[in-house]
Formats: structure tokens, sequence, C-alpha cells
């Protein structure tokens, strides 16, 4: 486990739950994000349960930086090889 792994990887749907970085990385991080609006988009996963949800809430609350726009977040606890971490996905729906 040991430290956040920043990806953009497309997935069908939001897998069932089980169970700092700097700010400026995340508006860089969703910008791919956008050219596929409707999507869900794994971004990040952290090698914490709650991890992801921490920056999800600080995403809907506004306080980390984003790209423009309007925008779904989800956080889920989930069991990999090495244990459970948490994953932090995206969604662009396009301009507001």
């Amino acid at each position: 486990m040991g430290q956040v792994r920043y990806h953009v990887e497309k997935v069908p749907e939001l897998p069932p739950g089980n169970g700092g970085a700097p700010r400026a990385r995340y508006r860089t991080l969703l910008s791919p994000v956008m050219s596929d609006p409707g999507n869900w988009f794994v971004v990040a996963t952290y090698p914490s349960a709650g991890g992801a949800a921490v920056v999800r809430r600080k995403m809907e609350k506004n306080t980390i930086t984003i790209p423009e726009g309007k925008w779904e977040f989800a956080s889920r606890v989930v069991v990999e090889e090495d244990g459970k971490v948490s994953q932090l996905y995206a969604r662009y729906m396009g301009a507001e």
C-alpha cells in the first residue's frame, strides 16, 4: 500500500463500497475526464480507507481547486491484493 497512486481510468460503473496532495494537482488530474462527459473515472487510489472520502468532501465544498463545470464525485473502499484502499471517482457533467 503506502502512497497515493494518481491515475485516470474509465470505469463502466462505480463498485460497491467495502467498508494530502497539492491542491493544484487535482485540477490537472481532472482535465482528461472533461473529454468524456457523463462517464465515471477513478482518478486516485489512497492507501487508507478514508483518504478518498476526505478529498471528495473537499472537492464538493470547493476547498480544492477543480476545473470549471458541473462535477460529481464519489469515493469507495475497495479490496486489493494487499488490503483495503479507497478510490476517488469523478464524472464531468458539462458546463454549468
